[in-house]
This record gives structure tokens, sequence and C-alpha cells, in this order.
């Protein structure tokens, strides 16, 4: 059918306007990616710092108390034993029994130091687990770096790593899809055009689409994209890193490989990123042609049948059901799969070129 409308070039259909976009798109998110990593490493040995000097802090303020403790009850046992009635056998104090006591050692050569004070007085109490667990939600709280009032939440240090890594593939998704959004309209429209349906080509698409409903012409199935980006970016980088992270120290922790011997070469990075973008394709892929939906819709005489996403959703399932959420599912496995590999082997390559991170 695409051959026919027209030969083998509409095959290649948009292809242009698909590399002027996903070049600076992908140079985008891995910028924000490194910039957000860098930045949450910081963060994190900011509250590293903060925390070792709380817990000096506390413990300082532990020692302080068992020494008052320690001298209150040596007080006390001082008093109990000077006010001690006289033994009826020897007519001697308890006082002057220690006394007595210590210079006997001293006789035998062999110097004793007598205490009044039990043992149990120099040991510092024990905390109970609750004290245990305010204390260290204390310490959290204190320590993070978020202001208030989320500094309730405590510390980001003490977030999963993955969640971590899908929030900063999430927020670099959104910064880079937000800003190149309208070439991704006229992208698709590109696509799905028929043979001479558009004879000025790029340009005519994008005259047609100002004329006919301004700037916000070139952010229809904005939101749904939005969405869709979130969790694509946020499952395939989240997923990539996480994995990379894991393997890495493995490899460290495990087998004593250094830093530089444990990182991930070209076939693994290759494997790692076909997984994550396999995953993270078919989670977001009814988001995909959703927003496909909402993009193509009412031009060159094509019916307006959707008011937006959960109706276009609704309307979908209902008439062809949910395998419809999934059609083309397979063509973009062959074309997004292998795309991000190869992404992120030249990412790995280009920043192992161009940054030492060993």
């Amino acid at each position: 059918m695409i051959k026919a409308d027209g030969g083998w070039k509409a095959f290649w259909r948009g292809n242009t306007i698909n590399c002027f976009k996903a070049g600076p798109e992908f140079a985008i998110v891995f910028s924000i990616r490194r910039y957000l990593s860098s930045l949450y490493e910081d963060c994190v040995e900011r509250e590293k710092a903060r925390k070792k000097i709380l817990l000096a802090r506390w413990k300082a303020m532990d020692e302080r108390s068992a020494s008052i403790c320690c001298r209150t009850q040596e007080t006390r046992e001082f008093m109990k034993v000077g006010t001690e009635e006289p033994r009826a056998r020897t007519g001697a104090t308890g006082l002057q029994s220690i006394v007595d006591g210590t210079r006997s050692s001293y006789r035998a050569g062999h110097p004793t130091l007598v205490s009044p004070v039990s043992p149990a007085a120099s040991v510092t109490p024990m905390l109970t687990s609750d004290e245990v667990r305010q204390r260290e939600r204390a310490i959290s709280v204190e320590a993070s770096i978020l202001t208030p009032p989320f500094h309730r939440l405590g510390c980001i240090s003490t977030v999963p790593q993955l969640a971590v890594n899908c929030t900063i593939g999430a927020l670099a998704g959104l910064g880079a899809q937000g800003i190149l959004y309208p070439l991704e309209v006229v992208k698709t429209r590109v696509v799905v055009s028929r043979s001479h349906e558009y004879k000025g080509g790029v340009v005519e698409i994008v005259r047609v689409a100002y004329h006919k409903g301004g700037v916000m012409e070139f952010y229809r199935g904005f939101v749904p994209n939005m969405v869709g980006i979130v969790v694509y970016r946020g499952l395939e980088m989240g997923l990539y890193s996480s994995a990379q992270q894991s393997i890495m120290m493995y490899r460290m922790q495990v087998k004593k490989m250094k830093r530089h011997e444990a990182s991930l070469n070209s076939a693994e990075v290759g494997v790692v990123g076909m997984f994550s973008s396999t995953v993270a394709q078919t989670v977001s892929y009814p988001l995909n042609v959703i927003r496909t939906r909402l993009q193509t819709q009412g031009t060159n005489g094509r019916a307006k049948k959707y008011s937006g996403m959960v109706d276009c959703m609704v309307k979908m399932i209902r008439n062809k059901g949910v395998t419809s959420l999934f059609s083309g599912l397979t063509a973009n496995y062959l074309k997004a799969v292998p795309a991000s590999a190869c992404t992120f082997v030249v990412f790995e390559w280009a920043q192992r070129l161009l940054v030492d991170d060993d």
C-alpha cells in the first residue's frame, strides 16, 4: 500500500525532518540527564557531610550525658558510703574499709583501684527502637537539602536508585520534547500524507497548519505526548542507568575490578539499551498511537473524531478493542529498539572520548 502510493521513496517520507528533530532531541536528553545526574550526586555528598556532622553532635551529647550520669552516681555512692553505720565487728566505716583495702593491695605489690561506683553506672543507657527511629528521622530531616516544608520528606539519598534514574529520564524527556514538539507534529503529518497531497512539501504543511489554527495547531496532541514521553524516557533512561550501575557495582564489589575495567563494552551497552527501550516502547506505545490520531485528525478532509486524549482512547477501545492501542507495535520495535541501542552506544563512546569519568 505504501509502495503503491509513492514507490520506495514513500518509506523514507519525513526522514529529513525526523533527522533534523532526532539529533537535537537526543543531544538535549543526554545533556539534561548528565546535568541532573551530576546535581543528584552533589546533593547526596552534601547530605552525607551534613549527616556526619549531626552524628558527631549526637555522639558528643551522648558522651556528655553519660559523663553527667556517671558523676551523679559516684556522688550518690560516695554519700551513701560516708553515712553508713560502723560495722559491728571492726568498727570501721565503709569509707575506711575502702581505704584499708586500697592500702592492703599496695602492700601486696598489686595496686587495685577500688571504686564505690557500680559498673553499670559507666555504661551509656541503651536506646529503645522507637528512640533510635526518632533520632534517625530527626537527622534525616535536618540533613536534607530540600527546602521547607519538603525537607520533612527526608534525604534524597534514601530514595531508591531506580526511582531517581526514572525521574531524571522523565525530566530529560520533558525538556527535549517540550522544545521540539512542533517538529513532531510536522513530521507526523508528512509521514501520514498521501503522495502529492502537499505539493509544496514541508513548507506547505507548515503554512496550511498555521493558517488553520495558528501556533496552537503545532501543539495538537501535546498532553498525551508529554504523558507518553514521561513514561517512555523515564523507563528507558531509568532501566538503562540502573542496569548499568548494578552491573558495574557487581563487578567492582564481587569481582574486585577497577572502575575502568567494570565499565560496559559496546556490545553490553547495546544489549542493555535494547532491553530498556523494548520495555519502555511496550508500556508507552498506546499513548503514542493516541497522539498520532490527535495530530492527524482534521487535516486535508480527514474527519475530526476525537475531542481529547481520553475521548480518543475510549472510542478506539469501544470500536476495535484494546489491541487497537497497539497497532503498528511490531514495526515500531523494528525501528525504535535498534535506534535506541545505537544511540546509547554512540553516547557512551562519545562520553568516554570527550569526558574522563574514570
